[in-house]
């Protein structure tokens, strides 16, 4: 059957080529947070794909990186930034580059983020209790609800970071 002048699809294979294509995604989501966890290799080959690539993976929100060696992962993109409800305990993420992601109600407790660059990204509601952020540079981020007991900024740069509490409606 022809349809404005094109051959219509067969009523069996509409949605197939939808199917198919969030299978392939999901794949190679897969495939990229099994690099993530990969150790040194596994960064390797995450920072040699392009940005192309990239762009498939759209956000790791709520993704394990529990107990995950990230040394030097860069995940500055403007794709690729929202991790929020995310796990990075007892994680590395020494001279990571996580500027201008979103980390929302992440949990970070014990990790190790010294040297890391963290501007202009929201970690708002998260546990940093008991991290490392050492020489951390944090400039413009918000922490606004953080849990930060026992987490280690020393030479942290803090400056227009928000540390602030979080400020809840007065009970009536």
């Amino acid at each position: 059957m022809k349809l404005f002048g094109i051959d219509a699809a067969a009523e069996s294979s509409v949605g197939k080529d939808v199917e198919t294509t969030k299978g392939r995604q999901e794949s190679t989501r897969q495939q990229f947070i099994d690099d993530l966890r990969g150790g040194a290799e596994g960064i390797a080959r995450w920072l040699r794909r392009s940005n192309q690539q990239t762009l498939l993976l759209k956000h790791l929100k709520k993704c394990d990186f529990s107990n995950v060696d990230l040394t030097g992962v860069v995940w500055f993109h403007p794709y690729l930034s929202h991790f929020q409800g995310s796990n990075f305990e007892n994680s590395n993420l020494s001279t990571a580059n996580l500027d201008r992601c979103f980390f929302e109600g992440s949990n970070f407790l014990n990790a190790i983020i010294d040297g890391a660059s963290i501007c202009h990204t929201d970690a708002s509601n998260s546990d940093f209790c008991g991290a490392s952020m050492k020489d951390a540079n944090c400039l413009s981020s918000s922490f606004v609800g953080a849990k930060m007991q026992g987490a280690n900024l020393s030479n942290a740069n803090l400056s227009f970071a928000d540390l602030r509490a979080p400020i809840y409606p007065m009970p009536a």
